[in-house]
Order: structure tokens, then C-alpha cells, then sequence
């Protein structure tokens, strides 16, 4: 079992203070390739 976690501490020049944010992302294993998803970006005009 995998584990990770992302701390980013950022500065908010509006607010003037500092914003600290935490993900965490837990893994087991793949369950089914078959539904895995692709992310395009399009672009719509010119």
C-alpha cells in the first residue's frame, strides 16, 4: 500500500498571509485498465 503526501505553502499577496494547503493520496492497486480516463484540452475559436 502506497501513501503520499504534498504540503504547499503558498503566499497570498490579497489576503496578505500565507496559504498552506495538504493532499494526500492514497493507493491499493488498479482495479480495471478498462476505465481508465484521458484528459484532453481543446480549444474552442482561434
Amino acid at each position: 500500500n502506497d501513501l503520499s503526501m504534498r504540503i504547499v505553502i503558498t503566499y497570498d499577496g490579497t489576503k496578505q498571509g500565507h496559504l498552506v494547503t495538504f493532499d494526500l493520496l492514497c493507493g491499493v492497486k488498479v482495479l480495471d485498465v478498462s476505465r481508465g480516463a484521458v484528459l484532453l484540452r481543446s480549444r474552442v475559436g482561434s
